[in-house]
């Protein structure tokens, strides 16, 4: 999806199921070009985990059998509707970069250092999961960029997904802002970045947690969660030492431990050629 100055102002359907059926229960009807019904990411007791109701009806075009763009424009001449120049319009972002912060690295902070200093025309891989939650809002007026999220319930996707944006697109910087359960998965992928020398800056949101488990568990009424369920949702004792693994793989990595270290590392690779791993440590 391309975003930043200039695009559409497209608002994220929460990742909560209660907040996302109070967002989407305000509309009769939905055209989907090209996708599906959104669904909850986790299944509840007593909760659908289809987010929309019944009676909404559902207009399916395209359904991956024709260009979606065309079956669009289709719709637009059966509704005889008027084409308007977006220029002016305020569906369209207007530039805007948070500032830098400052200090120890917490989530939001990294999400904000990101969006301040993110290079225009950049691919933006993000599999962050919890600790980019802040990411989508803050980056939605800053020069423009695509962006490529998980679509599904899977996890793993980040690393390989920023490794093949790389390929097709060798001219543009890649940036994976990357979970480190979700890394574990697929961590092999860095090598390819190595071998084929890809410009793809990966960023490990290093909270040394399942931390999507632990608040799935708390959701669910397990709090607090118990002593033999505890660990299993921790990536500590011992830490993964990310710059050895990285380094082993033939990435050159470094460990940030505060906005100003991040900030450094992050304008290096910026301007280096080939790929680069920053862990960022996070304070929760």
């Amino acid at each position: 999806m391309e975003r930043g100055a200039g695009y559409p102002l497209i608002q994220k359907i929460p990742y909560f199921p209660e907040s996302a059926t109070a967002l989407l229960s305000g509309y009769e009807a939905f055209v989907f070009a090209g996708a599906r019904e959104p669904v909850s990411f986790f299944g509840y007791q007593d909760m659908p985990s289809r987010l929309l109701t019944p009676d909404q009806r559902r207009v399916h075009i395209g359904a991956g059998l024709q260009d979606e763009a065309e079956a669009l424009e289709g719709l637009a001449d059966a509704l005889d509707a008027t084409s308007t120049p977006l220029l002016e319009s305020p569906l369209l972002a207007s530039y805007s970069r948070p500032p830098l912060p400052g200090g120890a690295l917490t989530a939001d902070k990294v999400c904000q250092t990101l969006a301040a200093l993110q290079p225009e025309n950049a691919v933006v891989v993000d599999e962050s999961l919890t600790s980019g939650f802040s990411y989508y809002s803050l980056a939605s007026g800053v020069a423009p960029f695509t962006l490529l999220t998980l679509t599904g319930g899977a996890i793993g996707q980040g690393i390989p997904s920023a490794t093949g944006a790389a390929i097709a697109c060798p001219e543009r910087q890649v940036i994976n802002l990357q979970a480190d359960g979700s890394a574990l998965y697929t961590l092999q992928a860095l090598w390819t970045q190595a071998r084929e020398n890809l410009n793809v800056t990966t960023l490990i949101c290093s909270n040394r947690s399942y931390n999507i488990i632990r608040v799935e568990m708390n959701r669910a009424g397990f709090s607090p969660i118990g002593s033999v369920a505890a660990p299993l949702m921790d990536l500590g004792h011992p830490d993964i030492d990310w710059v050895k693994l990285s380094q082993g793989f033939g990435v050159p990595a470094t460990s940030a431990f505060t906005v100003e270290e991040f900030s450094a590392a992050f304008s290096r690779a910026m301007v280096e050629p080939g790929p680069h791993l920053i862990e960022l440590v996070l304070t929760l």
